[in-house]
């Protein structure tokens, strides 16, 4: 990736973290005989992927 897109796009997706672990949390509360796998999936995901945008 070239230096801008390294720059801003974590910031970008701090929004989209955030509403993907508001949306998992509907979720697991919806389906909670699945919540602990739906859980452990969606936010292990989110945090890989945190951490594999900061260099």
């Amino acid at each position: 990736m070239d230096q801008g897109t390294c720059q801003y796009l974590p910031r970008c997706l701090l929004s989209q973290a955030g509403t993907t672990i508001g949306l998992t949390m509907l979720v697991a509360q919806q389906l909670p005989e699945v919540s602990d796998q739906i859980l452990t999936v969606m936010l292990s995901a989110v945090i890989f992927l945190r951490s594999s945008l900061r260099h």
